[in-house]
């Protein structure tokens, strides 16, 4: 079948999921105290401790007098200390992503970081580009890391080849997240070709009609599926 768009997951499916985990966090777990102090006055450090603040009122201290335009030290501490336990555990947080994106863009700007992307994406997307087809990432990274992320890469600038960079929260119950996309991608389910290497990721695409391809990476072992096509290199994908 021709298809119109390709979705694909970012990590482990178009970057060693090792990459991210072991090189992103560790990076803006480094930085992100002299960060906060450095640039607490800024606007869009100010909104990202706000949501902060909010979700460490709610789940850790109660201390529901602080304020992200009004921290005492012993505030800004706490928050500090939360930050630091959120990207330690890698907890999914809307603030938090948007803090980070604030730190990697300094890391990416400087050279400091260049993403790890897998050899057989930039050859597969110039072929997608050549058939016309929509490509679109998902992540836990926000659109604005996403951007960074596939701009500052080993293979250079990625991101003239993808057209849409969504930030979801993927799984089995994520039926919503699925159907904003299509609306965003402007396709019927069918007309989109959803790559991932999670197969309950697959499975939820799959069920609302979507065309789905399961990738295995080296080190990874195939999952036995029916459902999916299984892939070990994207270029084997031909979607003409």
């Amino acid at each position: 079948m021709d298809f119109g768009a390709v979705l694909l997951k970012v990590e482990g499916t178009l970057s060693p999921a090792a990459y991210i985990q072991d090189e992103l966090f560790p990076f803006a777990h480094r930085r992100l105290r002299q960060f906060l102090i450095e640039y607490r006055g800024r606007d869009e450090v100010k909104r990202a401790i706000s949501g902060l603040v909010l979700e460490q009122q709610k789940k850790d201290f109660a201390q529901t007098q602080t304020s992200a335009e009004d921290l005492n030290s012993l505030g800004f501490a706490n928050v500090i200390d939360y930050c630091l336990r959120m990207v330690s555990s890698k907890r999914k947080s809307v603030a938090l992503q948007s803090l980070l994106e604030l730190i990697w863009r300094q890391g990416f700007l400087s050279g400091e970081l260049c993403s790890e992307i897998f050899a057989d994406v930039p050859p597969v997307f110039q072929h997608w580009r050549r058939l016309n087809r929509k490509v679109a990432t998902c992540s836990w990274l926000s659109a604005g890391s996403q951007e960074l992320f596939f701009r500052f890469s080993e293979w250079g600038d990625l991101t003239p080849y993808i057209h849409f960079f969504f930030n979801e929260n993927q799984g089995a119950d994520a039926l919503p997240a699925y159907q904003r996309i299509i609306h965003e991608l402007q396709c019927r389910p069918a007309e989109v070709l959803f790559i991932s290497d999670a197969p309950i990721e697959l499975d939820a695409a799959h069920g609302m009609g979507m065309a789905t391809a399961l990738v295995a990476r080296t080190g990874a072992a195939p999952a036995a599926n029916a459902a999916h096509r299984l892939v070990l290199d994207l270029n084997d994908l031909t979607l003409e």
